[in-house]
């Protein structure tokens, strides 16, 4: 069957690989100059198989009057009257309880282990450098309450074979020297042995190329899908900048831009695009060997070869893909503050934007559309590196029954 998968993100990379190794003929299509160059391209890198809970949370509703109200730095909301984010937040809103937040962490945990083993096959079919590296992820909390109530989630992460572990600071400390020298308030942490992290940009590109060389995989950059044309129940075709394009089977895979691509074939996908920001330093001696998220500031540090990417925000602020360089800057100032000697920031801050599509409830839609040659592999949201591998082995072997 020939498969048209439309995005050459994470997301589309993974799924034109597997798809492939299926016995499809596939071809990617991609409006980018180059793969990965999109809401992959600087991402946070961290792979966070055990911390894949959803946003949606009972302990996320306290906080709204004061994110809504500009007051929690770590949240920014510029288009607080878009009609189409107060749907989805009302969406989100019903989300989060108690029995619905435990039911999606229950499932994002799932598909988090099945994306680890899906991600290791991988390597151990292709030989693909993106500085991957498996030393594992520290979370700090910056008080006693917030890291007790973290770690009442260990014995259900351990159900699913996510191992983490509660630690005072002094024992954060011994596990990651460079924490000695850290400028914030932190009670302790959770330390998760078998997380890992990696450029999402570079792996994509690095697999597509593998997709090229040793499975047929065509790829087209800087093509322009305009609009899904569909004839009753089916796609017809693509109407692209190059002309009308026909294939078998179709595969939305374009991140945030699938909703308005979607909503071309009749499709109204509940995603939203919250944007993130990060800088890419160059890494000094002294910078954390271990992946490092600070929930007090909302903030991630992951050294990736000779760089570390520092990354953070939440920003609602669709159809605004702009550089904010104010966020930027803050990035740079509290990674300073935080680290002063993991990186050097005399040179370029080397600021990114970009868009990340958002479900309500946290999980990915993957699998068939209405449309019966249309399948979906979007909404990933935070966590698109992480659940990525997962998402597009479960894609592929729904297409395959």
């Amino acid at each position: 069957m020939r498969i048209a998968v439309i995005g050459a993100g994470i997301a589309g990379a993974t799924s034109a690989y597997y798809l492939a190794r299926a016995g499809h003929e596939v071809v990617v299509l991609d409006n980018q100059h180059r793969a990965g160059f999109g809401t992959s391209f600087a991402n946070g890198g961290q792979l966070s198989y055990s911390y894949v809970e959803p946003m949606a949370s009972p302990d996320l509703l306290p906080k709204l009057p004061r994110i809504v109200m500009g007051l929690d730095p770590a949240y920014v909301m510029t288009r607080l009257f878009d009609v189409q984010l107060m749907f989805w937040g009302i969406k989100f809103l019903g989300q989060c309880t108690g029995a619905h937040y435990q039911a999606n962490a229950r499932k994002l945990f799932g598909l988090a282990v099945q994306s680890k083993a899906a991600l290791h096959r991988i390597l151990d079919d292709c030989l693909l450098e993106f500085d991957y590296s498996r030393t594992g992820k520290l979370v700090l909390y910056p008080d006693e309450p917030s890291l007790d109530r973290a770690a009442e989630s260990i014995e259900l992460k351990r159900e699913f074979q996510i191992r983490q572990e509660k630690l005072s600071r002094a024992e954060c400390v011994a596990r990651e020297p460079a924490l000695a020298g850290f400028r914030g308030d932190f009670a302790g942490g959770l330390f998760a042995e078998g997380d890992e992290a990696g450029d999402a940009g570079q792996f994509c590109r690095a697999l597509l190329a593998h997709c090229q060389a040793r499975l047929g995989v065509a790829v087209r950059n800087d093509f322009q899908v305009l609009r899904i044309v569909r004839e009753g129940d089916r796609v017809a075709h693509l109407q692209t900048s190059d002309g009308l394009f026909h294939a078998d089977h179709f595969v939305l895979a374009a991140g945030p831009a699938a909703v308005d691509l979607g909503r071309t074939a009749g499709l109204r996908l509940p995603i939203y695009p919250i944007k993130g920001y990060s800088i890419t330093l160059p890494a000094e001696a002294a910078a954390p060997a271990v992946s490092i998220t600070h929930v007090g500031h909302k903030v991630v540090f992951c050294k990736l070869g000779g760089r570390m990417r520092v990354a953070g925000f939440a920003e609602f602020a669709r159809e605004n893909r702009a550089l904010v360089y104010d966020r930027i800057r803050a990035l740079a100032t509290l990674s300073q503050r935080l680290f002063p000697e993991a990186c050097d920031y005399r040179g370029a801050l080397n600021g990114w934007a970009g868009e990340r599509p958002m479900t309500p409830d946290g999980l990915p839609i993957v699998g068939p559309s209405k449309l019966k040659n249309l399948s979906l592999n979007v909404g990933h949201g935070m966590f698109g590196w992480t659940l990525s591998c997962g998402a597009s082995e479960r894609l592929a072997e729904g297409l395959r029954a």
